[in-house]
């Protein structure tokens, strides 16, 4: 039966989409092996991770899957080992970088280690680590022992250089959040958001890596930092005035950038959305 103009251009569309979509899938391949291809040997982990995830899109149909089966199981038997072989590596020279009470495993897969203060991810595939503190990244690395030591001092520092003592934070806190109040013409104890005070923050801090006159707010992590240490030293009340904090309800959390979450241990912590201050 032969097909009109529409049945067969519609036909034509939806061949169009497979080939394009197997098109894709394949060029994904391509670009994997062409990076094996120029390694001396099968010691690159990302690299046979690129390559497994390639084959993993692929479609029965798109390639010769009986006859590249046994390859690639080989392929992963020694991603695998790799994986192993690393961490290991890794995991042994961590130990004997930083003491028993600042180290600890937080997750296995992905790995994610605690590097006081900080969080370590580690990604494999990618050879690279990233420490992060209140879930916000700080910077990167290799995989190398030495980097990632020399990258958390480096960290401690900048820690070191920017913060602020307890008392000085309570009243510049306490600045911002009256700021912020006169701006949104809100009454006095009202709740506003902590993410709000970022910006006039920034405008208040007298440490270096603060910026006022491009108005680029302080970073998260430093406000998480600072709050977390006003409770440790156990400075939530102070000159006549009593900080409160809001925690995020699940709805709230979905939109990260509007959250604050602050540490409170290696793996413990809570999210939080506002900030009120009463006398």
């Amino acid at each position: 039966m032969a097909l009109n103009d529409a049945e067969s251009l519609a036909k034509a569309k939806d061949l169009l989409k497979t080939a394009t979509s197997k098109q894709t899938r394949l060029k994904a391949l391509a670009k994997a092996l062409e990076k094996l291809k120029k390694a001396d040997d099968l010691e690159r982990q990302d690299y046979l991770a690129n390559l497994d995830t390639a084959f993993a899109k692929l479609e029965k149909d798109d390639l010769d899957q009986e006859n590249y089966g046994a390859w690639l199981e080989d392929i992963r038997v020694r991603l695998r080992s790799l994986r192993q072989s690393a961490q290991h590596r890794l995991m042994q020279g961590l130990k004997s970088e930083f003491s028993e009470e600042s180290f600890k495993i937080l997750s296995d897969r992905p790995l994610s280690l605690y590097l006081h203060p900080f969080t370590l991810e580690v990604n494999f595939e990618e050879a690279k680590s990233a420490f992060s503190y209140a879930r916000e990244v700080l910077a990167s690395t290799s995989l190398d022992v030495q980097d990632i030591a020399r990258l958390h001092a480096q960290q401690i520092e900048e820690f070191r250089k920017i913060r602020i003592d307890s008392k000085s934070f309570f009243t510049k806190l306490r600045t911002a959040y009256q700021m912020q109040c006169l701006k949104e013409s809100l009454p006095p104890r009202a709740h506003v958001n902590l993410v709000d005070l970022l910006t006039p923050l920034a405008w208040l801090w007298d440490k270096p890596g603060t910026t006022k006159k491009s108005l680029i707010p302080l970073p998260k992590y430093l406000l998480a930092y600072q709050l977390q240490k006003l409770r440790k030293d156990k400075l939530l009340s102070y000159n006549g005035s009593q900080l409160d904090l809001g925690v995020a309800t699940g709805g709230s959390t979905r939109k990260k950038s509007n959250v604050l979450y602050i540490p409170q241990g290696p793996s413990e912590g809570q999210y939080y959305l506002s900030i009120t201050f009463t006398n």
